[in-house]
């Protein structure tokens, strides 16, 4: 009787450790290609409020810091921060433990059908304490549709030569 008892107790354990494997072993494994954008917001304005919000995040190293805001901005802007403000604004993120722009834009002011100037508010988040200030910006729209960051006109530790 113990050796039925043994062998009942054997295949009780062993059949649905089968069945299990077997069933794992035909499960689909998908793998997610990566994101074509650091913005996924369906958006129009999401390049320009990602660089703007980024500008004002904490990153380990200035190039990547540099990398992540110009990817929300024109060629040409991206150009005109780092001669001109990425210095000033590098040094004045580092004691941010984030930001966002909380997609926030009013008062714009259409230059033409390519270029707006708009009224966006900035939330900076520091220890113990978080401002929001308003961030006067030019952006450019791109042939694919979407709103890009050109210059930051006026806003914080932003200085203008």
């Amino acid at each position: 009787m113990d050796f039925k008892k043994s062998l009942l107790l054997l295949v009780v354990a062993v059949i649905p450790v089968i069945v299990y494997t077997a069933k794992a072993q035909s499960n689909t494994v998908y793998d997610p290609a990566p994101l074509d954008t650091i913005y996924p917001i369906q958006d129009d304005s999401a390049p320009a409020l990602m660089a703007l919000a980024a500008m004002y995040a904490p990153m380990e190293n200035e190039a990547g810091w540099i990398k992540m805001v110009c990817a929300g901005m024109t060629e040409g802007g991206c150009a005109y921060l780092r001669d001109n403000q990425a210095l000033g604004l590098w040094q004045s993120q580092s004691g941010n433990i984030g930001s966002s722009s909380g997609g926030f834009v009013a008062d714009v002011k259409t230059i033409d059908e390519h270029a707006q100037v708009w009224k966006a508010q900035l939330t900076v988040f520091t220890p113990g304490k978080e401002a929001t200030s308003d961030m006067y910006t030019l952006v450019r729209r791109d042939t694919d549709g979407r709103w890009y960051l050109d210059r930051i006109l006026s806003g914080p530790d932003i200085s203008l030569p």
